[in-house]
């Protein structure tokens, strides 16, 4: 299946992370088999959403890619993969320059501007490197991302929200009355080394972040729609 490759831009990211950029600006392809890196080969550009030049990614001009639902959208430098459901206006997540996966906003007209506030719905798929060589899950949740309430907990039932394939954890950020707002953190991706023997020792290379953010009179609705997005995420484990 042929991935959409797109170019717009937004500041919307799922949370602080380790702020560390690396890598190309590459953020198309198709979408690997489980397991399986990108591949240079299997890159098809099927959209074009930015005339911002590679060299200058905040240009301002990003526009919308509307999913069908079906191909899935790309982030090769963080191993990763993502479908949204048909009908999804779908940005660019970026910090500083460099792309860090996608996200979409539902029932306010879709900008993948740069901007300074979250709106209050949005689903997004946040990736960066595990530049701190973290190894434990609990040190990928941020300060401010607390343990859902036993409100939210009560409305998120007995179903997990949880990363196919790799340990996740669930919390749930600060945000406006009226309003929720859920990330879903995981370690994931290819295995590396640090340190040298005998001192050697293992860590994933990516951080990631999904994030739902919704209002009380539409969670529901939000829920099951971000739940599509998790079950759709697919992370490589080979570079």
């Amino acid at each position: 299946m042929k991935a959409i490759a797109i170019g717009g831009l937004a500041l919307l990211s799922a949370c602080a992370g380790s702020g560390a950029d690396h890598g190309t600006n590459e953020v198309r392809g198709a979408a690997p088999a489980r397991g399986a890196p990108p591949t240079a080969a299997n890159a098809v550009n099927l959209a074009v959403a930015s005339d911002c030049p590679e060299d200058d990614l905040s240009c301002g001009r990003q526009r919308p890619v509307v999913s069908d639902g079906a191909r899935p959208f790309e982030d090769a430098n963080h191993y990763l993969t993502v479908t949204f459901p048909r009908g999804s206006q779908v940005c660019l997540t970026r910090s500083g320059p460099a792309p860090h996966g996608f996200f979409a906003i539902y029932g306010t007209p879709p900008d993948c501007g740069e901007r300074p506030e979250r709106p209050p719905r949005f689903i997004s798929v946040y990736g960066e490197y595990n530049a701190l060589f973290w190894t434990e899950l609990g040190e990928a949740r941020t300060e401010d991302c607390r343990p859902p309430s036993a409100a939210t907990g009560r409305r998120l039932g007995s179903e997990p929200l949880q990363l196919t394939g790799f340990p996740s954890g669930v919390c749930e950020r600060p945000s406006a009355p009226g309003t929720v707002e859920l990330s879903v953190y995981a370690l994931a991706g290819p295995w590396q080394t640090q340190g040298d023997p005998p001192n050697l020792y293992r860590y994933r290379a990516g951080l990631y972040y999904l994030t739902l953010g919704t209002t009380d009179a539409h969670f529901d609705e939000d829920l099951a729609r971000f739940r599509r997005v998790l079950a759709s995420v697919r992370i490589a484990t080979r570079t």
